[in-house]
């Protein structure tokens, strides 16, 4: 569906009404996406890491994100 739906976008021009449309559609799709995978890949990897292994990595993660935010400023 995504793939039609950028198809189409690629043979409008930019200053086409519809070409925005097309664009919105497109990040809804893939936001719905990014949530569908979301859910099956956490229940997968609490399942094998548990749950202070998930802990673990999300603390690394938010560790890690703030240190890129100290060196963007």
């Amino acid at each position: 569906m995504s793939d039609m739906v950028l198809k189409e976008r690629e043979s409008m021009s930019k200053g086409e009404d519809q070409w925005g449309a097309k664009m919105y559609v497109f990040i809804e799709l893939v936001e719905h996406h990014i949530k569908d995978e979301e859910k099956k890949v956490f229940k997968s990897a609490e399942k094998a890491l548990g749950h202070d292994g998930i802990q673990n990595i999300m603390k690394q993660f938010e560790q890690e994100k703030q240190k890129i935010k100290k060196n963007l400023k």
